[in-house]
C-alpha cells in the first residue's frame, strides 16, 4: 500500500514538473509575440509570429492535452497517450529544452540580423508583361489541370498520382505572380483591388481544383501568406479579434485532421520513446539527398541511389500516416548543435527579407518563405520542407518567374520600339 501511495505521489509530482516546463515555454513565447508581433494594439503576422504559431501548436499543444488530462474519445488519440507513457523523463526533459532553444535561436537569429545593403526604388518594382505572359501561364495551368482531369473532385483518396505535384508547384507559381503583381499596383489603394485581379482570380480557380483533389495544405499556406502581406505590407497589423476569426476559419476550412495528421505526433513519440538525443553534430544528408533530387532525371538518371530518409539512418521511428515531426527530423539530421545553428540562420533570413521594403521579389519570398514556417517545417520531412517548400517553392520559382517576366517584358518593350 505504501508503494502504491510512493508511485503515485511521484507521477503527480512529476505531471506538476510537466506543466511547469509547458507554461514557462507558453508564457516565453507569448512574451517574444507580444514583444516582437504586437504594436499599439495591432497584430503583425511576421516571421516570428509564424515560427511561434508553429512551435505551439506542434511542439508544445500535443504535450499540454498529455500532462492535463484532456481525453479525446478515440482509438488514434488512445495509441498516442500509449506511446507517451514509453518515454523516458530524461528524453522529455531533453526534448523540452532543446525545442525551446531552438525556438530561440530563430529569435535571436532575426533579432541580430541587420540590413546589408539598399536597393533603389527605380530597380526595385517589378512591370509586367502581362499581354505576353498571362496568355502563356493560363495554357499551362490547362495542360496540368488535363493531366490531372481523373482526379479532380475526388478528395485525397490515396491513389497515386504522378501530376498531383505539378498541379501543386504551379499553383504556388500562380501565387508568386500574383503576389508580385499585387506588390506593382502600389497605386490601388483597396487590397481585393490589388489581389483579386486577373491573376489572383486565376489563383483562386487553380486552388479550387488543387483543393478538390485534396491539396489542402498548399492552399490553406498560400491563404497565410496572404495574411503576412496584408497585415505587414498593406496595413500596419490587424487586430487580435480579427486574426483569431480569421485562423479559425482557415483551420475549420482546411479540415483540422486532413492538415495535422496523428502521424506527426506518432513520429516525435517513438522517436524519443525508442532512441537517444546524443547526436550534436551530423552531416545532412537527407537535406543533400534532397537537394540531388531537384535536379531532373534526365540530367541524372541515377539519382534514386542517393535518396535517404529517417528511416534509412538507423533510428527506430514509425510514422504510420506520413510527415514528420520537425525535432525529428532536424535533430536526426542536423544533430542538436546543427539543428540549432538552422534554425538561427532561418531567423536572420527571414529578418533580412523583412528589413527590404522596397524589392517586390523579396518580399514576395519573405511572405511565402512566413507561411511554409507556420505549417511545413514543422510537419513534413526535410526533404519537402527545406527543400521543396522553402528552396524550391518559396524562392527558386519566384526567381524564375521574375526573371522570365523581366525578359520578355524587355522583348516587348523592344518590339514596341520597332
Amino acid at each position: 500500500m505504501g508503494r502504491c501511495v510512493q508511485c503515485i505521489q511521484k507521477a503527480v509530482l512529476w505531471n506538476i514538473v510537466m506543466l511547469a516546463i509547458l507554461s514557462i515555454d507558453t508564457v516565453f513565447v507569448l512574451y517574444f509575440v507580444v514583444r516582437y508581433c504586437i504594436e499599439k494594439g495591432k497584430l503583425k503576422i511576421n516571421h516570428i509570429f509564424c515560427v511561434s504559431l508553429g512551435y505551439v501548436y506542434y511542439g508544445l499543444i500535443p504535450f499540454w492535452c498529455f500532462e492535463s488530462g484532456i481525453v479525446f474519445h478515440n482509438g488514434g488519440y488512445q495509441s498516442l497517450l500509449m506511446y507517451y507513457s514509453q518515454i523516458s523523463r530524461v528524453n522529455l526533459i531533453k526534448y523540452f529544452i532543446l525545442s525551446f532553444l531552438m525556438y530561440v535561436m530563430f529569435i535571436l537569429g532575426s533579432r541580430t540580423a541587420k540590413r546589408r545593403f539598399v536597393i533603389q526604388k527605380r530597380k526595385a518594382s517589378i512591370r509586367f508583361s502581362e499581354q505576353v505572359l498571362f496568355p502563356v501561364v493560363i495554357l499551362l495551368g490547362l495542360a496540368i489541370l488535363w493531366l490531372n482531369r481523373k482526379f479532380l473532385f475526388k478528395g485525397y483518396n490515396g491513389i497515386k498520382n504522378a501530376y498531383k505535384g505539378t498541379l501543386s508547384a504551379y499553383v504556388i507559381m500562380l501565387f508568386s505572380i500574383a503576389l508580385m503583381n499585387f506588390f506593382a499596383q502600389r497605386r490601388t489603394l483597396h487590397f481585393t483591388r490589388r489581389f483579386f485581379n486577373k491573376w489572383g482570380i486565376a489563383f483562386t480557380l487553380f486552388s479550387v481544383m488543387l483543393l478538390s483533389m485534396g491539396g489542402r495544405l498548399y492552399v490553406l499556406t498560400s491563404i497565410f501568406a496572404i495574411l503576412v502581406c496584408y497585415s505587414c505590407y498593406h496595413v500596419n497589423g490587424i487586430s487580435i479579434r480579427s486574426f483569431g476569426k480569421i485562423f479559425l476559419g482557415l483551420i475549420l476550412a482546411a479540415g483540422l485532421i486532413g492538415v495535422v495528421r496523428q502521424g506527426r505526433a506518432v513520429s516525435l513519440l517513438t522517436y524519443l520513446g525508442n532512441n537517444e538525443i546524443d547526436s550534436w553534430f551530423t552531416f545532412p544528408v537527407i537535406l543533400f539527398s534532397g537537394l540531388i533530387n531537384l535536379v531532373p532525371t534526365i540530367i541524372f538518371p541515377d539519382k534514386i541511389k542517393y535518396i535517404r530518409s529517417v528511416f534509412d539512418l538507423g533510428r527506430e521511428i514509425s510514422s504510420p500516416l506520413g510527415g514528420m515531426h520537425y525535432f525529428v527530423s532536424f535533430t536526426i539530421d542536423f544533430g542538436i548543435v546543427g539543428s540549432m545553428l538552422m534554425f538561427y540562420v532561418f531567423g536572420r533570413i527571414t529578418r533580412v527579407l523583412c528589413q527590404e521594403p522596397e524589392l517586390d521579389l523579396k518580399k514576395t519570398i519573405y511572405c511565402l518563405i512566413c507561411s511554409y514556417m507556420t505549417f511545413g517545417i514543422y510537419r513534413d520531412p526535410i526533404a519537402i520542407s527545406i527543400v521543396k517548400d522553402i528552396i524550391e517553392f518559396s524562392i527558386v520559382i519566384p526567381v524564375m518567374v521574375f526573371c522570365i517576366n523581366q525578359i520578355l517584358f524587355a522583348y516587348v518593350k523592344k518590339e514596341k520600339r520597332r
